[in-house]
């Protein structure tokens, strides 16, 4: 019912866009050899761009589109979620509160979108997060432990999801030993694939080092993180966080109700990271599956006395009712997939077959045209072009690559500001010609493409006078 859903947005024809995209790029290059740290910058785990690749690959044995595969298989994720959700709310024996629960998780504007765009590593955390919870409350550590791991390989803060195994493993400590035990196997694995393939030092660099300077970027006081939080809440889950107050005192004042254990351990855990770096809506998503069990749960148990006790059918139906009315702008984007290609391949023009070509924050490019990046660094802003510089030397040397093997084509994306940027365009400017394009989705920021100029013709010499 869940795919059927997210089908319904028609997500494999539309466009490529800005996060998602970047993801559908490195997933379709890891299946044909790229490997993450060492050939591509990336700040976070990389094991979303692995199991796309596995999509990518699937798709060109097909004879599809690569990206498609890509799509497909996160699609396959974001359907996989609420289902797990509603196997660890009950199931069929506890029908309406799980059935419920699924519901509102799908009515999240914010998962719909983030499923219907592409690749989106917080989609895979949550799903492989869930699966983590629903394996040690089924007393399985082993695969609640690969679970958890993975989850944690697709984007850090899934580690919440290994401390809620672990809450619903408590009173087992042989099951705790062997919970941690399984997250520790897919990290290793992923150590010694990086080792192998002599990127396990960048890894650290990038992954891990980079990101104290990332966080401290982003940091801002508990007070404005909590306010960040509950406005971006509000403003894609309205109705949901006007119902969430009256089902958490239900659930307050109710039994101790050990469906929302572990999950809940969770949520509070990754509510706690969110006061140390929270960026935009996609953070949010995390706290959907906790946010969808609340209401779940608590919703029913505002109708328990037996006179109105009929009413608690009304709460699936409520949930459907929001999961078939969403109000999101980004469902209908204003052109299709094949528009949004001929528009990047008219923006391209002739290239040949080798030519260098750089997009900084312009995945959708390299997808349309299918050519691999001509530049480590995918993304420039957010204190990127200063690791890039001092990584390589320094900004000279960034510039000095270039001219080695000058571009036929640089197409640069939004948000890349600052003293860096500018020495880039004091340095283009005597080579490059520039000019601004709108292509969905960057129309609030355009695109600025930089063409080599042509060579001034050789002067032409004075003729020699006349002899008498």
């Amino acid at each position: 019912m869940s795919l059927l859903f997210l089908f319904s947005f028609d997500p494999l024809s539309r466009p490529l866009g800005l996060d998602p995209a970047t993801w559908d790029y490195m997933s379709v290059e890891v299946s044909r050899g790229l490997i993450p740290y060492r050939d591509i910058f990336l700040h976070k785990t990389p094991l979303a761009a692995l199991l796309g690749s596995t999509g990518a690959l699937a798709a060109s044995a097909v004879g599809a589109r690569p990206v498609a595969g890509v799509h497909l298989l996160f699609l396959l994720f974001a359907a996989a979620a609420p289902t797990l959700l509603f196997a660890l709310m009950g199931g069929r024996r506890a029908l309406l509160v799980a059935l419920s629960s699924a519901l509102f998780m799908l009515s999240a504007d914010q998962w719909v979108v983030a499923a219907a765009e592409g690749a989106r590593p917080k989609v895979v955390t949550v799903a492989l997060g869930l699966a983590a919870l629903l394996a040690a409350r089924r007393g399985r550590p082993l695969v609640a432990g690969i679970a958890a791991g993975a989850a944690t390989l697709c984007w850090q803060p899934g580690l919440c999801f290994l401390l809620g195994a672990a809450f619903e493993l408590r009173r087992a400590p042989s099951s705790l030993l062997r919970l941690l035990a399984a997250t520790a196997a897919p990290v290793a694995l992923l150590l010694a694939w990086l080792w192998h393939h002599a990127a396990l030092a960048d890894f650290f660099s990038q992954a891990v080092t980079f990101n104290f300077d990332y966080i401290a970027f982003h940091a801002r006081a508990p007070s404005r993180s909590v306010a960040r939080v509950l406005r971006h809440l509000y403003a894609w889950n309205g109705p949901e966080m006007l119902l969430l107050v009256p089902a958490l005192l239900a659930l307050f004042f109710a039994r101790r109700d050990r469906s929302v254990s572990g999950l809940a351990v969770a949520t509070a855990a990754y509510l706690a990271m969110t006061l140390v770096s929270f960026q935009a809506w996609p953070d949010t998503l995390l706290l959907i599956p906790g946010m969808a069990a609340v209401l779940g749960a608590g919703l029913p148990r505002l109708f328990s006395r037996p006179a109105i006790a009929h009413l608690r059918f009304a709460v699936p139906l409520l949930a459907l009712a929001l999961a078939m009315t969403p109000s999101r702008d980004r469902l209908l984007p204003p052109l299709d997939l094949a528009t949004q290609q001929a528009k990047f391949q008219q923006l391209a023009g002739p290239l040949p077959p080798g030519a260098r070509v750089i997009a900084v924050g312009v995945p959708e490019l390299l997808l349309h045209l299918d050519r691999r990046n001509g530049w480590k660094w995918p993304y420039m802003w957010f204190g990127v072009d200063a690791f890039a510089a001092a990584q390589s030397g320094g900004m000279d040397a960034l510039l000095a690559d270039l001219d080695k093997d000058p571009p036929r084509l640089m197409v640069i994306g939004r948000r890349w500001h600052g003293p860096l940027r500018r020495d880039f365009d004091a340095w283009a400017e005597s080579r490059y010609s520039r000019q601004s394009v709108s292509i969905f989705p960057h129309t609030k920021r355009p695109l600025q493409v930089y063409r080599p100029l042509e060579p001034s013709p050789p002067a032409a010499n004075p003729a020699a006078p006349e002899r008498p």
